[in-house]
């Protein structure tokens, strides 16, 4: 047997600041947070893919519209990626000159108004 003394490790918890009381309404909300933010993601993704499946299946147009509203960001995305690949301006740069030339005209409106 050696004389070297027994190492003891002792794990405590060592945070800076004390625990704080929270309610329960800012518990669930901390709980539901990540779930919400995946779910912005994720919905209108799950709804762009039920609009075929809903034509195929012959779903009623109002089931078919309430998918459409919800996915239309994704769906706005996908026809700029599709233009992109066949050679259109991009969305932002069409509605940048729509909105510029609504300006010009309101202005000009306005001076021989």
């Amino acid at each position: 047997m050696t004389d070297e003394p027994k190492v003891v490790y002792v794990i405590t918890d060592l945070d800076p600041k004390p625990a704080t009381k929270r309610s329960g309404w800012e518990a669930f909300r901390e709980a539901l947070r990540p779930t919400l933010l995946i779910s912005t993601i994720a919905v209108p993704v799950l709804m762009v893919m039920c609009i075929p499946v809903g034509l195929v299946l012959g779903w009623s147009p109002f089931v078919l519209f309430c998918a459409l509203i919800v996915g239309w960001p994704v769906l706005v995305n996908l026809v700029d990626l599709m233009g992109a690949r066949l050679g259109w301006p991009p969305l932002h740069w069409v509605a940048s000159q729509i909105l510029a030339r609504r300006t010009s005209v309101a202005s000009k409106e306005t001076t021989n108004g």
